[in-house]
């Protein structure tokens, strides 16, 4: 949804567009960060254990890459866009916003647009989140193709 909210405020500043309820409604999701959640516990055992149980070379190669390539991966540039959030984006909603009852209302909407590090932050903030949304689908692509090999695997054990 941010992603949509970005490219929409850029198009609005773009086209010195009005205010309009199609925008202010979606203007509370600049508040949000994503915060990705995960559950390492099977591979920290997996490890204790030793990765050596698992007999396919090629399986246990791409488990471990799986979780401490991509999994950091996405920690690391989740970490760095919170960062940028926190002190370029919120800083930017402070100054130009209403923040009160939960809603996004820009105290003076033609200076916000005017101002020239509002769309410069809004423009690395869609790139940023593009790139992240990027990153989540691989990691579920991946991971779904994991689990099918996994499952895979134990079919033939069984």
């Amino acid at each position: 949804m941010r992603v949509k909210l970005y490219n929409q405020i850029i198009d609005y500043i773009e086209k010195d567009l009005p205010m309009d309820d199609s925008l202010n409604i979606k203007l509370p999701y600049l508040l949000g960060v994503t915060t990705f959640l995960s559950n390492e516990g099977p591979y920290e055992t997996l490890k204790s254990r030793g990765l050596e149980t698992i007999n396919n070379d090629s399986l246990r190669l791409k488990i471990a890459l799986y979780y401490d390539f991509e999994y950091e991966k996405i920690k690391t540039n989740e970490k760095q866009h919170y960062e940028h959030y926190v002190n370029n984006l919120k800083p930017l909603m402070i100054e130009h916003f209403d923040l009160s009852n939960y809603k996004l209302k820009p105290i003076n909407y033609d200076s916000l647009f005017d101002d020239f590090r509002f769309k410069q932050t809004i423009n690395w903030a869609l790139r940023t989140d593009q790139y992240m949304l990027e990153l989540y689908r691989n990691l579920h692509k991946n991971g779904e193709t994991l689990i099918k090999e996994l499952n895979d695997e134990i079919s033939l054990i069984h």
